[in-house]
Protein backbone atom coordinates (compact mmCIF):
# COMPACT_ATOMS: atom_id res chain seq x y z
CA UNK A 1 0.00 0.00 0.00
CA UNK A 2 2.83 2.83 0.43
CA UNK A 3 5.32 1.67 -2.74
CA UNK A 4 4.45 2.63 -6.37
CA UNK A 5 3.10 0.49 -8.34
CA UNK A 6 6.06 1.59 -11.35
CA UNK A 7 8.41 0.06 -8.33
CA UNK A 8 6.49 -2.72 -7.23
CA UNK A 9 6.04 -3.77 -11.37
CA UNK A 10 8.94 -5.58 -11.90
CA UNK A 11 9.76 -7.35 -9.01
CA UNK A 12 5.95 -8.83 -8.57
CA UNK A 13 5.75 -9.85 -12.49
CA UNK A 14 9.14 -12.07 -11.39
CA UNK A 15 7.72 -13.45 -8.57
CA UNK A 16 4.66 -14.90 -10.62
CA UNK A 17 6.68 -15.85 -13.47
CA UNK A 18 8.69 -18.33 -10.98
CA UNK A 19 5.91 -19.63 -8.80
CA UNK A 20 4.09 -20.07 -11.95
CA UNK A 21 6.45 -21.50 -14.27
CA UNK A 22 5.16 -19.37 -17.47
CA UNK A 23 6.75 -19.18 -20.89
CA UNK A 24 4.99 -17.09 -22.94
CA UNK A 25 3.35 -14.39 -21.59
CA UNK A 26 1.98 -10.92 -22.52
CA UNK A 27 1.26 -8.58 -20.13
CA UNK A 28 -1.69 -5.90 -20.39
CA UNK A 29 -0.97 -2.55 -17.57
CA UNK A 30 -2.01 0.78 -17.98
CA UNK A 31 -0.37 4.02 -18.08
CA UNK A 32 0.81 4.34 -14.06
CA UNK A 33 1.99 0.74 -13.61
CA UNK A 34 5.34 1.10 -15.79
CA UNK A 35 8.18 2.91 -16.31
CA UNK A 36 11.11 2.41 -18.76
CA UNK A 37 13.00 0.82 -16.35
CA UNK A 38 10.10 -2.11 -15.64
CA UNK A 39 9.58 -2.42 -19.52
CA UNK A 40 13.71 -3.18 -19.36
CA UNK A 41 12.64 -5.90 -16.92
CA UNK A 42 10.11 -7.42 -19.19
CA UNK A 43 12.56 -7.40 -22.14
CA UNK A 44 15.34 -9.10 -20.14
CA UNK A 45 12.92 -11.74 -18.71
CA UNK A 46 11.58 -11.69 -22.49
CA UNK A 47 8.17 -11.30 -21.46
CA UNK A 48 5.57 -9.44 -24.02
CA UNK A 49 3.61 -6.41 -23.19
CA UNK A 50 0.85 -4.08 -23.81
CA UNK A 51 0.92 -0.84 -21.66
CA UNK A 52 -0.60 2.54 -21.86
CA UNK A 53 1.61 5.51 -22.23
CA UNK A 54 1.35 8.63 -20.29
CA UNK A 55 1.20 11.08 -23.47
CA UNK A 56 1.59 14.14 -21.77
CA UNK A 57 5.23 12.50 -20.74
CA UNK A 58 6.30 11.95 -24.17
CA UNK A 59 8.46 14.72 -25.78
CA UNK A 60 6.84 17.45 -27.99
CA UNK A 61 7.91 16.64 -31.00
CA UNK A 62 7.11 12.82 -30.85
CA UNK A 63 3.00 14.20 -29.23
CA UNK A 64 2.94 15.37 -32.82
CA UNK A 65 4.34 12.42 -34.80
CA UNK A 66 2.08 10.12 -33.21
CA UNK A 67 -1.23 12.14 -32.59
CA UNK A 68 -1.47 15.59 -34.76
CA UNK A 69 -3.49 15.38 -37.77
CA UNK A 70 -5.59 11.85 -37.16
CA UNK A 71 -8.30 11.09 -39.47
CA UNK A 72 -10.41 8.04 -39.16
CA UNK A 73 -11.17 7.23 -42.67
CA UNK A 74 -7.35 6.79 -43.18
CA UNK A 75 -6.85 4.82 -39.43
CA UNK A 76 -8.38 1.47 -38.91
CA UNK A 77 -11.79 0.39 -37.38
CA UNK A 78 -11.57 -1.31 -33.90
CA UNK A 79 -15.88 -0.27 -33.45
CA UNK A 80 -17.89 2.00 -34.84
CA UNK A 81 -16.51 5.07 -32.91
CA UNK A 82 -12.65 3.95 -32.29
CA UNK A 83 -10.20 3.60 -34.44
CA UNK A 84 -6.56 3.07 -34.62
CA UNK A 85 -2.89 3.47 -36.45
CA UNK A 86 0.31 2.24 -35.44
CA UNK A 87 3.92 3.64 -35.59
CA UNK A 88 7.18 1.06 -35.26
CA UNK A 89 9.61 2.64 -33.46
CA UNK A 90 12.52 1.77 -36.01
CA UNK A 91 11.04 3.91 -38.64
CA UNK A 92 11.93 6.90 -36.26
CA UNK A 93 15.51 8.60 -36.88
CA UNK A 94 18.29 7.48 -34.85
CA UNK A 95 17.92 10.93 -32.74
CA UNK A 96 14.66 10.80 -32.29
CA UNK A 97 15.14 7.06 -30.44
CA UNK A 98 17.82 8.76 -28.35
CA UNK A 99 16.46 11.56 -27.17
CA UNK A 100 12.74 9.84 -26.63
CA UNK A 101 14.19 6.72 -25.41
CA UNK A 102 17.90 5.92 -24.59
CA UNK A 103 18.78 9.05 -22.72
CA UNK A 104 15.87 8.15 -20.10
CA UNK A 105 16.18 4.63 -20.41
CA UNK A 106 20.08 5.49 -19.06
CA UNK A 107 19.63 7.73 -16.85
CA UNK A 108 17.22 5.28 -15.17
CA UNK A 109 19.70 2.48 -15.46
CA UNK A 110 22.57 4.41 -13.62
CA UNK A 111 20.15 4.43 -10.51
CA UNK A 112 18.86 0.69 -10.99
CA UNK A 113 21.57 -1.07 -13.28
CA UNK A 114 20.79 -4.39 -15.43
CA UNK A 115 23.45 -5.67 -16.09
CA UNK A 116 23.06 -8.08 -18.76
CA UNK A 117 21.90 -5.27 -20.42
CA UNK A 118 24.37 -3.15 -22.49
CA UNK A 119 23.66 -0.03 -24.35
CA UNK A 120 23.49 -2.31 -28.05
CA UNK A 121 20.96 -4.62 -26.67
CA UNK A 122 18.65 -1.96 -24.95
CA UNK A 123 18.95 0.08 -28.56
CA UNK A 124 17.68 -3.44 -30.41
CA UNK A 125 14.96 -4.11 -27.31
CA UNK A 126 13.52 0.04 -27.96
CA UNK A 127 13.63 -0.58 -32.27
CA UNK A 128 11.13 -3.70 -31.82
CA UNK A 129 8.38 -1.27 -30.04
CA UNK A 130 5.16 -0.39 -31.93
CA UNK A 131 3.19 2.42 -30.78
CA UNK A 132 -0.60 1.89 -31.24
CA UNK A 133 -2.83 5.34 -31.38
CA UNK A 134 -6.33 4.99 -30.92
CA UNK A 135 -8.82 7.86 -31.20
CA UNK A 136 -12.54 8.06 -30.48
CA UNK A 137 -13.84 10.84 -32.57
CA UNK A 138 -17.15 11.25 -30.44
CA UNK A 139 -15.20 11.27 -27.17
CA UNK A 140 -12.75 14.31 -29.14
CA UNK A 141 -16.08 16.32 -30.10
CA UNK A 142 -16.96 16.27 -26.71
CA UNK A 143 -14.17 17.17 -24.71
CA UNK A 144 -13.78 20.40 -27.17
CA UNK A 145 -16.67 21.68 -25.64
CA UNK A 146 -15.79 20.88 -22.51
CA UNK A 147 -12.64 22.85 -22.83
CA UNK A 148 -14.86 26.36 -23.68
CA UNK A 149 -16.71 25.69 -20.45
CA UNK A 150 -13.59 24.95 -18.41
CA UNK A 151 -12.25 28.07 -20.19
CA UNK A 152 -14.81 30.19 -18.82
CA UNK A 153 -14.78 28.59 -15.48
CA UNK A 154 -10.55 29.50 -15.50
CA UNK A 155 -11.84 33.31 -16.87
CA UNK A 156 -14.18 33.52 -13.49
CA UNK A 157 -11.78 32.11 -11.24
CA UNK A 158 -9.08 34.43 -12.21
CA UNK A 159 -11.71 37.61 -11.91
CA UNK A 160 -12.80 36.31 -8.12
CA UNK A 161 -9.76 34.59 -7.05
CA UNK A 162 -6.81 36.44 -5.42
CA UNK A 163 -3.57 35.97 -6.22
CA UNK A 164 -2.10 34.45 -3.04
CA UNK A 165 -4.58 31.58 -3.73
CA UNK A 166 -3.23 31.10 -7.25
CA UNK A 167 0.37 30.76 -5.82
CA UNK A 168 -0.61 28.48 -2.23
CA UNK A 169 -2.75 25.49 -4.33
CA UNK A 170 -4.85 26.17 -7.15
CA UNK A 171 -6.08 23.11 -9.75
CA UNK A 172 -6.29 25.13 -12.35
CA UNK A 173 -2.66 26.89 -12.34
CA UNK A 174 -0.88 25.08 -15.06
CA UNK A 175 -3.06 27.13 -17.63
CA UNK A 176 -2.39 29.88 -15.79
CA UNK A 177 0.68 32.47 -15.86
CA UNK A 178 1.81 35.51 -14.35
CA UNK A 179 3.49 38.07 -17.33
CA UNK A 180 3.98 40.74 -14.42
CA UNK A 181 4.83 38.36 -11.56
CA UNK A 182 2.12 39.47 -9.97
CA UNK A 183 -1.16 38.98 -12.00
CA UNK A 184 -2.50 36.01 -13.31
CA UNK A 185 -3.87 35.81 -16.64
CA UNK A 186 -5.19 32.38 -19.03
CA UNK A 187 -2.45 31.05 -21.10
CA UNK A 188 -4.39 30.21 -23.58
CA UNK A 189 -1.65 28.29 -25.80
CA UNK A 190 -1.19 25.88 -23.03
CA UNK A 191 -5.05 25.45 -23.02
CA UNK A 192 -5.52 24.94 -26.71
CA UNK A 193 -2.58 22.77 -27.06
CA UNK A 194 -4.62 20.37 -25.01
CA UNK A 195 -6.61 19.90 -27.92
CA UNK A 196 -3.78 16.89 -29.14
CA UNK A 197 -5.19 14.59 -26.74
CA UNK A 198 -8.47 14.91 -27.24
CA UNK A 199 -10.26 11.37 -27.44
CA UNK A 200 -6.76 9.84 -27.68
CA UNK A 201 -4.95 6.95 -25.94
CA UNK A 202 -1.96 5.49 -27.07
CA UNK A 203 -0.43 1.91 -25.55
CA UNK A 204 3.13 0.49 -26.75
CA UNK A 205 3.88 -3.23 -27.39
CA UNK A 206 6.79 -5.63 -27.59
CA UNK A 207 4.81 -8.06 -29.52
CA UNK A 208 5.56 -8.77 -32.97
CA UNK A 209 2.06 -10.91 -33.92
CA UNK A 210 -0.24 -8.38 -32.15
CA UNK A 211 -2.39 -5.89 -34.47
CA UNK A 212 -3.63 -2.67 -33.11
CA UNK A 213 -7.02 -3.66 -33.21
CA UNK A 214 -6.46 -6.75 -31.00
CA UNK A 215 -3.98 -4.79 -28.85
CA UNK A 216 -6.84 -2.24 -28.11
CA UNK A 217 -9.73 -5.00 -27.30
CA UNK A 218 -6.94 -6.61 -24.71
CA UNK A 219 -6.29 -3.25 -23.01
CA UNK A 220 -9.80 -1.79 -22.53
CA UNK A 221 -10.80 -5.36 -20.94
CA UNK A 222 -8.83 -3.76 -17.72
CA UNK A 223 -11.97 -2.19 -17.52
CA UNK A 224 -13.23 -5.45 -16.49
CA UNK A 225 -10.86 -6.47 -14.09
CA UNK A 226 -10.60 -2.87 -12.65
CA UNK A 227 -14.15 -3.61 -11.72
CA UNK A 228 -13.72 -6.48 -10.52
CA UNK A 229 -11.44 -4.86 -7.83
CA UNK A 230 -14.27 -3.16 -6.92
CA UNK A 231 -16.80 -4.95 -6.47
CA UNK A 232 -14.15 -7.06 -4.19
CA UNK A 233 -12.88 -4.53 -2.05
CA UNK A 234 -16.43 -3.21 -1.73
CA UNK A 235 -16.79 -6.83 0.11
CA UNK A 236 -14.19 -6.94 2.32
CA UNK A 237 -14.21 -4.34 4.75
CA UNK A 238 -11.52 -4.66 6.80
CA UNK A 239 -11.25 -2.70 9.95
CA UNK A 240 -8.24 -0.86 11.82
CA UNK A 241 -7.17 -3.84 14.20
CA UNK A 242 -3.66 -3.74 14.80
CA UNK A 243 -1.68 -7.49 14.76
CA UNK A 244 2.50 -7.74 14.86
CA UNK A 245 3.03 -11.43 13.57
CA UNK A 246 2.23 -12.54 9.86
CA UNK A 247 -0.17 -15.31 11.26
CA UNK A 248 -2.40 -13.13 13.31
CA UNK A 249 -2.88 -10.60 9.95
CA UNK A 250 -3.43 -13.52 8.12
CA UNK A 251 -6.07 -15.05 10.01
CA UNK A 252 -7.34 -11.31 10.54
CA UNK A 253 -7.42 -10.84 6.64
CA UNK A 254 -9.15 -14.42 6.12
CA UNK A 255 -12.24 -14.11 9.00
CA UNK A 256 -12.89 -10.52 7.02
CA UNK A 257 -13.15 -12.60 3.86
CA UNK A 258 -15.83 -14.71 5.53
Amino acid sequence: GNTADVTSFGRIIKAVKEKYKLEKVVLVADRGMVSEESLLILEEMKLGYIVGVRMRSLPADMQTTLMEGLDPKEMERVNDHLFTCQYHVVNFSSKQIKDWFLDRILLGKRKNPLPTMDIPTIEQHVKNRRFFVFLNPLVEQATKGKRMFFKKIIQNKIAFTSTKEWIIKNGYKKYVRFPDGISPELDEEKLAGEELFDGKWVLVTNVKDVAPVEAGRYYQTLQTIERGFRDLKSLITIQPVFHYTERRIRAHIFVCFL
